[in-house]
């Protein structure tokens, strides 16, 4: 090859080495820079198109940055009137300053799209810019607790808003010209926003009136009050069955402000246990809320069903239902005269609720009078016990001793029936307001270790023994009782049963860490502080340490009060 053939294939290969060294240079620089913080394109639509997955929010412009949104504007505190999603309203706590956005579950692992919008106090032209890009995008991966900052801002004016995301469902109640609420019906407004209305088959937004008073006993001197709300219609008078939160559809509910137990869940966890030991049982069934009463955060509320005929499935002509609401002869250790209307010492007749006569007790009667008289009539009281749920009655026994739930050995209870005056009717036990027991007293725990169950030395009367039923019950081995709460417990507090250790403190650890998690226990706090402990860990060891002692002593005490003359031979 001559020398000038070697020069143009020197020059060629250098000017393609040239233009690689280009090219990857560029491509260098390329992949090293800054991402861009706004994405030209839209990215794809969800392939399920509902009114919560849309592409772009109708006020969300992204127009002008976050960041000098507010130059050339004044602020405006009042700008804002309403912050919506999805066309529904936002819940806005005054105080805090701060909206909360309920979103679903599935929205903290998919990018699920929230419409936002928002309405002025004037008829304005209104934008909304995120600090963090939504908008451009308004689906996106939801966080448990995150706060998310924006402005609102029109032409010449601007508002600062924050918005926090949680999984917690929150609830608003206005009352008509923002009165209190007391024992006596007040007119209101709620708004509850549903974020798993698709799981649970329920409207994804709820707004109705209604009536609302407090409700309790020893509840209404708390700080923090439960409330009874009646769902109405417009004129506050008509009824209106709703289901709220995937729970049954009525117009009847309680707000349970679940102020006396520092954990916020020993109810909830007592009824889901009742609920799941047998297919009979049919406790009230409630969900957390967060609510905002009259513009301003109130608390953590265990939104449940009510018991009554239709919790129960009772018949609708011939039931009854009885509660115990106090402790005069509800323990069956006394009986005072003949029952003549709705009252008849500490028990009340709440269905029917007209006409209640001596009659509409039936043979209640006879059931208390047979266990306070059974010393002297034994044969009467074990005859009077064909007419009780002999599995009820074994459940509750071990639903009362392995939680020493005090306050429900005779009262916060209810007896019903679907025929009271037949020779066959038969009562059931059901528990309400299940917030005293799991190592507590009355609303302070016992933190001494030798108040622990597995260090006393007697139990004989552990609180729940002077219930005079069970305990007459089981004493006299009433068709064979003592074998059959043996053997019960064998079955509930096996591995994996309802009743075992490990299941219970698992129920525990979950809703806490849904406490947690969604804010909740935080927020509450913050409210309450002196409903609530300062430190959540040193609470919920205690609580372990107890349910571990008392379990071991449960075990002890079930074979104490189950061994028959025969096992003692």
């Amino acid at each position: 090859m001559d020398k000038k053939r070697k020069l143009i294939l020197g020059l060629c290969i250098a000017v393609v080495l040239l233009s690689l060294v280009a090219v990857a240079t560029v491509l260098c620089v390329h992949w090293t820079s800054e991402p861009q913080n706004v994405i030209e394109e839209p990215l794809p639509e969800p392939e399920e198109t509902d009114p919560a997955t849309v592409i772009r929010s109708p006020r969300i412009t992204g127009e002008e940055p976050y960041g000098t949104v507010k130059e050339g504007r004044k602020e405006n505190r009042e700008l804002i009137q309403t912050l919506t999603a999805d066309g529904y309203p936002i819940a806005y706590d005054k105080k805090s300053d701060q909206y909360y956005l309920s979103v679903s579950e599935r929205s903290l692992t998919e990018k699920t799209g929230i419409a936002f919008d928002v309405i002025g106090t004037e008829e304005e032209d209104l934008s909304i810019v995120f600090q963090d890009p939504i908008d451009r995008y308004s689906y996106f991966i939801a966080e448990n607790n995150r706060a998310y900052r924006l402005t609102v801002y029109s032409d010449t004016e601007y508002q600062d808003a924050l918005i926090v995301t949680t999984t917690m469902p929150f609830m608003t109640i206005n009352t008509e010209k923002k009165v209190g609420i007391g024992s006596s019906n007040v007119n209101c407004t709620i708004t509850l926003r549903n974020a798993n209305w698709k799981e649970n088959g329920t409207a994804p937004f709820t707004e109705s009136y209604a009536n609302i008073h407090t409700r309790g006993a020893s509840a209404a001197g708390f700080p923090k009050k439960a409330y009874k709300l009646n769902l109405r219609e417009e004129d506050y008078e008509t009824p209106r069955d709703v289901s709220l939160l995937g729970l049954r559809s009525d117009n009847d509910w309680v707000l349970d402000a679940l102020y006396i137990d520092h954990t916020r869940m020993h109810n909830k966890i007592a009824t889901e246990i009742w609920n799941e030991m047998s297919d009979q049982n049919k406790a009230s069934q409630g969900r957390y809320v967060e609510v905002i009463l009259n513009g301003n955060y109130a608390g953590l509320y265990d939104l449940i069903e009510p018991v009554d005929r239709k919790q129960l499935g009772l018949d609708k002509e011939n039931s009854v239902l009885i509660k115990a609401t106090n402790w005069e002869g509800t323990l069956f250790d006394k009986y005072n005269g003949f029952p003549q209307g709705a009252a008849w010492m500490d028990f009340e007749v709440v269905y029917p609720k007209e006409n209640v006569t001596g009659k509409t007790w039936g043979i209640f009667y006879d059931l208390v009078e047979a266990t306070a008289e059974s010393d002297d009539f034994p044969q009467y009281f074990k005859d009077a016990t064909a007419n009780f749920d002999h599995q009820n009655l074994t459940d509750y026994w071990l639903f009362l001793t392995a939680f020493s739930l005090r306050d429900n050995r005779g009262k916060n209870l209810y007896w019903s029936a679907n025929d009271p005056n037949a020779d066959d009717a038969v009562f059931t036990v059901t528990p309400w307001d299940c917030d005293i027991g799991f190592g507590y007293r009355y609303g302070k725990n016992e933190t001494s270790v030798l108040d622990l169950p597995c260090f006393r030395d007697d139990y004989e009367n552990d609180y729940i023994d002077d219930f005079r039923l069970l305990q007459q019950y089981l004493e006299r081995d009433v068709n064979g009782a003592k074998k059959t709460v043996l053997n019960r417990w064998k079955e509930l507090s096996a591995q994996g049963g309802v009743l075992s250790l490990e299941s219970v403190l698992n129920r525990f650890e979950t809703h806490r860490a849904y406490l947690e998690e969604t804010g909740a226990w935080e927020r509450e706090t913050n409210c309450w502080p002196k409903g609530m402990v300062e430190d959540p860990d040193e609470e919920f060891e205690y609580l372990e340490e107890w349910m571990i002692g008392r379990y071991e002593w449960m075990e002890e005490r079930v074979a104490e009060v189950t061994q028959t003359e025969e096992d003692a031979e």
